[in-house]
C-alpha cells in the first residue's frame, strides 16, 4: 500500500501524541490506531493535539487511519517546495532570471525563506 501525505501540521500532533503515550500507559496498550481514534482519551490527555487530529481525520476517515496503520510521508510546505525549485535551477540565463525574480518577490512581500533569500 502507497504511503499517505499528510499536511505538516497533522504529522506533527501524530508524532508529539505517540511520543508521549509509552509514559502513560504500558506496552499492551501500545496500538496507535486504537489511540489516535479515541477521541474523548484525546480531547482529555492531548487538548492541544485533539482539535488538528479530529478535524483531519472527520474529512479524510480513510487516510487518517492507513497512515496509521502503514505509515505515512509529510506534505511539503508551501517555502519547502519553493525552495525545492530554487536549490534545483541551474545557471541558464532563464533560471539566473527566474532566481533573481523569486528573491525580488519574497523580498518584496517581506517574506525571508531559508536557502533562499535569508
Amino acid at each position: 500500500m502507497e504511503k499517505v501525505i499528510l499536511p505538516k501540521e497533522v504529522a506533527e500532533a501524530i508524532e508529539e501524541v505517540w511520543s508521549e503515550i509509552p509514559g502513560k500507559l504500558g506496552p499492551e496498550d501500545s496500538n496507535k490506531i486504537t489511540w489516535l481514534t479515541n477521541w474523548r482519551t484525546l480531547d482529555e490527555e492531548f487538548p492541544e493535539y485533539e482539535p488538528t487530529l479530529i478535524d483531519y481525520y472527520i474529512e479524510n476517515p480513510v487516510d487518517y487511519v492507513s497512515a496509521l496503520a502503514y505509515g505515512y510521508d509529510v506534505e511539503e510546505t508551501p517555502h519547502e517546495k519553493l525552495r525545492a525549485h530554487y536549490e534545483a535551477s541551474s545557471d541558464n540565463e532563464f533560471d539566473q532570471g527566474y532566481d533573481a525574480g523569486v528573491r525580488f518577490t519574497l523580498n518584496t512581500l517581506g517574506i525571508e525563506i531559508e536557502g533562499i533569500n535569508d
